[in-house]
């Protein structure tokens, strides 16, 4: 080419062609060293451009690091206002720390953060717009494959990854991470994120997606404190679908926010759980939980939802919603909302998954029939490491199917239901309820609607008024005190004490108003139309231990008008009468 001066004194040069061997560069943007450059450069005429300076360089090859690269582009009147547009391809590009240690602060932060390893085939674009002072534009478009990310806030380990990235300076520093896939062992994984690096120092978006994720260790690991202790709260073996949001603000010593959101809850399924409150075995179907360690609603503590919540335990469904809550100080809670169950059966693994009192009052519960439940509430206290006792509340709506219950006298068949409403303070149990029972059978003898409250203490049980038992002023006692009973087509009322304490016992009184004779004889006697007449009567019974010879009574029987037509006939009640088995007190001891 040539070179001269025009007439305003100003040189241009015109027809320049050149070439570049064994040439070298370092971008300052992107400090990666290329070698082994070689370019083609050339002028375009002068009369093309309207007399400005345009050099076109068709093509430039070289090496990165041991990858080939190829470039295009162009320089518009080259000097301190030079205009430039360039564009570079390279394949197979390796996401090492040479990578890594290229980039500028921000963006390095943020891959050494991602731990991202791997290969990408990019394009890239250099653009510096005319005029001086002007800065170079970068924009990237890269095809990430075989690599890896374990990003150090949520350090869940992702392989097999593939996806895009594109990157432009000029938007923020704006980084987009879209159609990201990958494995987790057997768990198929996708995501998209962001990274907008202006203002400094930035802040990263991520969203994760895993489906059939086994709920294992590497999960677990990957959680914050905070999620953690919600997690042994649970105890979970299993699968789940999670959807992750990472929010990040990339400055050094910040922690990255991680939610399970409300509206992406995480599915879990063909799990079991074993809570540590409640250390009662379940198969869980479906349960949707979510978790936001930032929602406004909750300040001060990190908040779970539970949605939606189906197990089983031995193939009797269970069912609720609720949520749990962590404290930086170490407390937790659990509360159920909700809870159903149907066809419990009352056995040792149930036992053993109460409180202590509770357990010693459930004793009293026989292994025979079923327990459901249906719309009641459960909760928990308690802190992390155990360092204090658990409590629990309760309000609860219990329904019995021929159960067996040991309260002072054995009750067998027992069907209906009966509420309860509580506290245990992890040393003491205060617990009141209803009885509502539609049958049940003490003594041999058949009782149908059985209405009353009754309550419990760590050792006692108190059916009725206790004010009955202690001052015998009956009269003065409201019957919806006691409780109440349909028996041979009259009314029984019943106040009882059991008292599970070594050297304790029972008490029991007993009414009968306006019974029938005849109903009684049918089921007892063999000359049932021989004896008439309505029958009152009170009975007091107070007892220790299982033996029948540590059972103490009195009582009375009235019957009017009787119809005791044969004297065999009338020995023959008197001993159906006292003959009962009071059943086995084990418990009592």
């Amino acid at each position: 080419g040539r070179f001269y001066q025009r007439a305003d004194g100003r040189w241009v040069m015109e027809d320049v062609r050149a070439a570049v061997s064994e040439g070298r560069l370092k971008y300052h943007r992107f400090q990666y060293q290329l070698t082994d450059i070689r370019a083609r450069l050339q002028q375009r005429p002068l009369a093309e451009t309207g007399g400005a300076v345009v050099i076109d360089v068709p093509e430039a090859v070289g090496m990165a690091g041991d990858r080939p690269w190829s470039a295009r582009g162009v320089w518009k009147d080259p000097g301190p206002a030079v205009e430039s547009h360039f564009k570079m391809d390279i394949a197979d590009f390796p996401l090492d720390g040479r990578f890594r240690d290229a980039l500028e602060p921000p963006a390095r932060r943020v891959v050494d953060s991602l731990n991202l390893s791997g290969t990408g085939t990019a394009e890239l674009w250099f653009d510096r717009p005319p005029g001086r002072g002007q800065k170079t534009h970068l924009r990237l478009k890269a095809d990430v494959s075989n690599a890896s990310l374990t990003f150090s806030q949520f350090p869940f380990e992702i392989n097999e990854l593939s996806g895009h990235v594109e990157f432009d300076s000029q938007q923020h520093q704006h980084w987009k991470f879209s159609r990201l896939q990958g494995r987790h062992g057997s768990s198929e994984i996708t995501g998209a994120g962001q990274f907008i690096g202006l203002p400094k120092p930035g802040v990263l978006n991520l969203t994760i997606r895993a489906e059939r994720l086994a709920m294992d260790s590497d999960l677990y690991n990957a959680m914050a404190d905070s999620q953690q202790s919600l997690w042994q709260l649970l105890d979970p073996t299993g699968y789940c679908d999670v959807t992750t949001y990472v929010h990040w603000t990339a400055a050094p010593g910040q922690r990255a926010v991680v939610r399970f959101p409300a509206e992406s809850p995480v599915r879990i399924y063909d799990a079991v759980i074993r809570p540590r409150p409640f250390p009662y075995e379940m198969d869980v179907a479906e349960a949707l939980v979510s978790f936001n360690p930032n929602d406004p609603r909750h300040s001060g503590v990190q908040y779970c939802d539970i949605h939606s919540f189906r197990a089983s335990h031995k193939g009797a469904p269970i069912e609720a919603t609720g949520w749990a809550t962590s404290h930086v100080d170490g407390q937790w809670r659990v509360h159920l909302n909700h809870l159903t169950a149907t066809r419990l059966p009352p056995d040792d693994e149930l036992r053993a998954a109460l409180p202590d009192s509770w357990r010693e009052i459930l004793t009293r519960l026989k292994h025979r029939g079923h327990v459901s439940v249906s719309d009641s509430e459960l909760d928990f206290r308690g802190v992390r490491e155990d360092s204090a006792r658990v409590t629990a509340a309760w309000n609860m709506n219990l329904y019995l199917h021929r159960c067996a219950l040991d309260a002072g006298l054995d009750l067998e068949n027992v069907t209906g239901a009966v509420t309860a409403r509580g506290t245990w303070d992890g040393v003491h149990l205060d617990n009141d309820g209803e009885i509502q029972l539609q049958s049940t059978r003490v003594l041999n003898m058949p009782l149908r609607e059985i209405r009353g409250p009754y309550s419990m203490d760590d050792a006692r049980l108190v059916l009725g008024a206790r004010e009955v038992l202690e001052s015998g002023e009956r009269a003065r006692v409201d019957r919806t005190e006691r409780v109440q009973a349909k028996i041979y087509g009259g009314t029984a009322l019943f106040d009882a004490v059991v008292d599970s304490r070594p050297g304790e016992g029972y008490v029991l009184f007993a009414e009968l108003e306006n019974a029938q004779l005849e109903a009684f004889a049918r089921q007892n006697m063999s000359n049932a139309e021989k004896l008439q007449g309505n029958v009152s009567a009170w009975l007091a019974l107070h007892g220790e231990g299982e033996s029948p010879r540590d059972l103490r009574g009195r009582g009375q029987m009235e019957i009017s008008p009787a119809a005791l037509y044969e004297l065999p006939v009338m020995l023959e009640m008197l001993n159906a009468l006292t003959t009962f088995n009071p059943g086995n007190r084990t418990a009592f001891d």
